[in-house]
């Protein structure tokens, strides 16, 4: 049964005998810095636990680099709107393209370990 985050925090905060409120600041800045670090795009998967791993696509990271690729390389006013408007830049760019070469070396790992087990 899914309980909603209400009935969670209340629970949770019956059972610490603490504050709603604080119960609440503890689960946003849980969230906040999970948030931090997925965005700082230094890791490609994050384990939360009882929830499950998330972890960055290949794909879609690939398509993010070719339409910041375009975007910065672009002379286009509507395109230097976007980048100022979402504070891109080449920083962004190249974390991206590290996060990529971290991902394949990762997949190429985990083709070579199967092969060598076979």
């Amino acid at each position: 049964m899914w309980k909603k985050a209400k009935d969670l925090t209340s629970t949770v905060a019956k059972k610490l005998n603490t504050p709603n409120e604080t119960v609440n600041d503890i689960i946003d800045f849980y969230y906040t810095e999970l948030r931090k670090k997925i965005e700082s795009l230094e890791v490609d998967r994050i384990r939360i636990p009882r929830l499950g791993v998330f972890y960055v696509s290949e794909e879609k990271l690939k398509n993010s680099i070719d339409t910041l690729t375009h975007l910065i390389n672009s002379n286009k006013e509507k395109d230097f709107k976007i980048i100022t408007r979402y504070n891109l830049d080449k920083n962004i760019l190249d974390k991206q393209i590290k996060l990529l070469e971290l991902i394949k070396y990762k997949n190429n790992e985990q083709i070579t370990k199967k092969n060598l087990e076979k």
